[in-house]
């Protein structure tokens, strides 16, 4: 399918989800702040959560006294959820698509439980090299192995609407034209991909 399909079937997708997502799916809270913890975020940065979905990390990025949160994602469904559970002046929830997105200079871009929902991995990359201001970082997680999230993205739609994560060296190949990558971890418990914008990106 091309990418106007892909798009418009992904949002559906997660648009017929939304109301039931945060009965049907687990996430670890422990894991959760370790994850942002990793981060290193200092207090009064700007954020960006992409992929939100229902606001899985907007609780604990807000912990971290941002200026600003901009949350997107492509299903207006995921954000009106999103919208019933948090009520921040610094939080902006945003529908859309992230490469429509006209604000930039962020110091954190995360893509928590979202990263194989995006088919073009290089372009990806470049995206968030714009969005970033220097030194700004990265950060692609997952609270669960690679093999799970791979074996849950087995099958039908979703499969169809996804792409295996590789290994994270393999992943690392595509980011570090931008990016210096310093965290990497690929096992049983996380699967995390991470590093800060070169300066001459």
């Amino acid at each position: 399918m091309d990418e106007k399909q892909y798009l418009q079937q992904t949002r559906q997708f997660f648009d017929d989800l939304a109301p039931g997502w945060d009965s049907r799916v687990y996430h670890d809270a422990r894991k959760l702040k370790l994850i942002v913890d990793i981060c290193g975020l200092a207090p009064g940065g700007r954020l960006l959560d992409i992929g939100c979905g229902t606001g899985v990390m907007i609780g604990e990025l807000l912990e971290r006294e941002p200026r600003e949160l901009v949350a997107v994602d492509i299903s207006p469904r995921m954000i009106e959820q999103a919208a019933k559970k948090y009520r921040d002046a610094r939080l902006k929830l945003v529908t859309g698509d992230l490469f429509d997105l006209e604000e930039i200079g962020f110091d954190l871009a995360l893509l928590y439980s979202v990263y194989p929902h995006f088919p073009h991995k290089e372009k990806l990359a470049h995206r968030l090299a714009q969005l970033l201001r220097q030194g700004g970082r990265f950060m692609i997680a997952h609270s669960e192995s690679r093999d799970i999230i791979n074996n849950r993205h087995q099958g039908g739609m979703t499969e169809r609407l996804s792409q295996p994560l590789e290994p994270v060296l393999q992943e690392a190949q595509i980011w570090q034209k931008y990016f210096d990558i310093d965290i990497l971890a690929d096992t049983e418990q996380l699967y995390l991909l991470s590093g800060k914008l070169k300066n001459n990106a």
